[in-house]
């Protein structure tokens, strides 16, 4: 048909083609078509067209004008000529621009690489503006942040490169070839000059100077360390807190030192002779060695001395030996504080003490002290040795062989005379005796003697007292009745005696004896022993439990006691005297009607 025709390999010649729905595939060619207009998707091969061409790669090759009102996606842009973007451009990869490109806005995420010149009239501004080569800025260059140059230099092909009232910093160093003129102050931790450094001004050096030439300087305030391997030579003074030489100081002229000059080691020579210091003091903390002599006109007064050799005043007043350490004084010898001597001291001559003196202070045993009577033998000695049944675990004796004291003598332990003891006045003992060959007093031997002849007496006894009704004393046939059922208190009556020197001085004890056993008056806590108002009378309580028991528990009958009093020595004296007592342990107190007289 007209405009449309299919030969017989199955190709299609058509004037137009519409398709409104679906698709047209196709694994040959299309060609001959002016236009291809689609609003899908367009999938081939390759495409040729005058102008226009995409290859099996996808390499698009237009010659014309590529007009695009969507988005566009492109992962790598080849443009031979001008690229005029004025719209918003996003590109993901890499854009190589061989020739002009003008751009309002670009925001790139990836490398911009470009291997002409970037001409800009208004501002270029990244994160990071990176040179490969140098950077040339016609006019000014004002950086807000730091500019850190990795190698290279900053220079001005015009001339001096000015930065104005700006503060300069780094950390490294700072190398200059020519001048380094500075109006103001300069602060300088350590400087290197290889050639001459001339300064007319003030300068002030916090750290170190290192100069190898000459130096030429009105004034210096260092507050760091000045090394110098030379000589320094100064027509004025040469003035510092502290002058520190690591080799020898040698002052040609006078040194005048206002403070303390402190040598380390080493020491002060004269080359011309003695060393003078006209009328100072001479003080120091250490030691002072003198190898020659020493010639003190004055005064000396040395708190220690220290010789090598022998040691002497005035030839021979005061001498000390250097082998030996032995002391010779030809006067008197006056310690005002403690005098210590380590070993044997040969005193020729009286030895005066004015105050305390101790011997033996180390706690040595053996002879401590000796005195040598007229013939060269020890006649008084004082010896101390260990002994645990002593005083303080240790003994110590002396022996003399006469002892003749003046005044008193007392002695705090025993006294033994193995001879005679001649006594020509009297000799006072305070205790009494306790054993047979102890000395007595004249006081407890009258005592004794008095109490031998002259003993505490009883003539009589009589119940004064008693616990019953109505008062009533119980006698039968002469012996004291005691009721065991009539007791009051554990007793029947109150006994009154009746003798001489009853009383707590001669007597210190009475006990009541029957049938070997003892009833004690005084310690018994229901006999209540009392002393009458003389001297002549004492009383004791007594009851029927007192007799049963002292009778070897007998229950009823006749009882009869002995009474014997004792003396302050123990002694005990019988008095003769029997007391008669009537136990009854079963009827109940007698009345008027019971109980005839």
């Amino acid at each position: 048909m007209t405009g449309f025709a299919v030969d017989a390999a199955g190709a299609v010649t058509s004037a137009s083609l519409d398709n409104s729905n679906g698709g047209i595939t196709n694994a040959g060619a299309v060609s001959g078509a002016t236009t291809v207009d689609g609003s899908g998707d367009l999938t081939m091969g390759t495409i040729t067209m005058t102008g226009f061409a995409v290859d099996a790669l996808g390499n698009i090759d237009a010659d014309g004008t590529l007009d695009v009102d969507g988005q566009t996606d492109l992962d790598e842009t080849n443009v031979d000529g001008a690229f005029d973007v004025t719209g918003h451009s996003e590109l993901n990869g890499g854009m190589n621009v061989d020739g002009l490109s003008t751009m309002d806005d670009i925001t790139m995420e990836g490398d911009l690489n470009q291997t002409g010149n970037t001409t800009s009239s208004g501002t270029v501004q990244a994160e990071h503006l990176y040179s490969t080569d140098d950077l040339v800025v016609d006019d000014e260059a004002s950086i807000d942040g730091t500019m850190a140059l990795a190698t290279g230099s900053i220079t001005d092909t015009s001339g001096a490169i000015d930065f104005g009232d700006e503060d300069l910093s780094t950390a490294g160093s700072v190398d200059v070839e020519g001048d380094l003129d500075v109006n103001g102050q300069t602060d300088l931790d350590a400087t290197n000059v290889d050639g001459a450094f001339d300064v007319t001004g003030h300068s002030e050096l916090n750290g170190g100077m290192n100069v190898d030439g000459l130096s030429t300087m009105d004034d210096i305030t260092m507050e760091g360390d000045l090394n110098q391997t030379g000589n320094t030579t100064s027509s004025g003074t040469v003035q510092a807190e502290h002058l520190y030489s690591t080799d020898d100081l040698v002052v040609d002229d006078e040194a005048s030192i206002d403070g303390t000059m402190a040598l380390a080691t080493g020491s002060i020579t004269d080359t011309s002779g003695a060393i003078d210091f006209g009328d100072e003091d001479l003080s120091t903390d250490g030691d002072v060695d003198v190898d020659g002599t020493l010639d003190v006109d004055g005064f000396t007064q040395l708190d220690g001395v220290n010789s090598d050799g022998d040691l002497s005043v005035n030839t021979d007043k005061f001498t000390v030996a250097s082998a030996t350490g032995n002391t010779a004084i030809a006067g008197t010898t006056t310690s005002e504080g403690l005098l210590t001597v380590n070993d044997a001291s040969d005193l020729n001559g009286t030895l005066d003490v004015e105050d305390e003196t101790s011997l033996n202070t180390g706690g040595n045993s053996g002879t401590v002290f000796a005195v040598y009577n007229s013939q060269g033998a020890a006649a008084i000695t004082v010896n101390t040795s260990d002994d645990a049944l002593a005083i303080g675990g240790s003994a110590t004796t002396l022996t003399t062989p006469r002892l003749i004291v003046q005044e008193d003598a007392n002695y705090n332990g025993d006294m033994t005379v193995s001879g005679s003891l001649s006594v020509t006045d009297n000799i006072i003992s305070a205790a009494a005796p306790t054993s047979p060959n102890h000395m007595a007093n004249k006081q407890y031997v009258d005592n004794a003697v008095l109490n031998a002849v002259y003993a505490p007496e009883v003539y009589s006894y009589d119940a004064i007292e008693s616990v019953h009704p109505s008062d009533v004393i119980y006698y039968i046939n002469g012996d004291l009745l005691l009721y065991a059922s009539g007791q009051t208190d554990n007793y029947n009556y109150v006994i009154e005696l009746t003798g001489s020197k009853l009383n707590d001085t001669d007597v210190a004890g009475a006990r009541l004896y029957a049938r070997g056993n003892a009833l004690d008056l005084f310690t018994s806590p229901t006999t209540d022993w009392q002393w009458g108002t003389g001297d002549t009378d004492a009383s004791f309580k007594v009851g029927y439990n007192h007799i049963s028991a002292l009778a070897g528990s007998q229950i009823d009958g006749y009882v009869s006691c002995s009474l014997v009093l004792f003396d302050a020595a123990g002694n005990g004296h019988n008095t003769g005297l029997t007391l008669r007592f009537f136990l009854d342990s079963a009827n109940p107190v007698a009345d008027g009607d019971t109980f005839s007289e």
